[in-house]
């Protein structure tokens, strides 16, 4: 749900109606869904049913962020969301970063980067600076000139996901910073 209504709403496209559907598929069903999976401690998983699972994941809590960020003038949105920003900001750690199963990660960061453009929330505010540093400087760390972003700082290497990632995040940052629609809102997009 959260991919679908990410690229529905990219463009505010109509959801085509299945005359074989016993449920049509609706914004607001897909809404629900990412809230009716919301875990007790504030963010989302990727496999709520497994055990091991029952801790937010940050990327995935992440994604349902940006996909909920178009919805947040909904009461019911907004409190999930605010306690999702809490979670994630607590999950954040000293140099700004995000860890996904105790590594630390570029894609992390990414994905919260991107939530935080979406939401219109500036990567400097304080709930997401630590120690002084942002995402944004986090995010930098993984960064080889001439090579590209890696996973992990135990990496010598880019990483073609990281790097696309990272590419992808700052091109969100750079639009949230000039004024220009966020990255998922393609409605300036003939």
């Amino acid at each position: 749900p959260v991919w679908a209504l990410i690229a529905l709403d990219c463009k505010n496209y109509e959801i085509p109606y299945n005359p074989d559907a016993k449920i049509q598929a609706t914004r607001e069903l897909y809404v629900q869904t990412i809230l009716d999976c919301q875990l007790p401690d504030g963010g989302w998983s990727l496999n709520i049913g497994a055990q091991s699972e029952k801790i937010s994941d940050p990327d995935i809590t992440a994604m349902a962020l940006q996909a909920l960020s178009k919805y947040r003038n909904n009461p019911k949105v907004k409190k999930s969301i605010d306690i999702a920003l809490n979670t994630m900001a607590d999950m954040q750690d000293d140099k700004g970063g995000f860890s996904n199963y105790g590594v630390p990660n570029s894609e992390s960061c990414v994905q919260m980067l991107v939530a935080l453009c979406e939401l219109g929330i500036s990567i400097d505010d304080t709930r997401f600076v630590k120690c002084g540093y942002t995402i944004l400087d986090n995010l930098m760390n993984y960064y080889t000139q001439g090579m590209g972003f890696s996973h992990d700082n135990d990496s010598n290497s880019s990483n073609l996901m990281a790097t696309e990632q990272a590419l992808y995040g700052l091109v969100s940052l750079n639009r949230a910073n000039t004024g220009k629609n966020s990255l998922y809102d393609m409605s300036d997009v003939i």
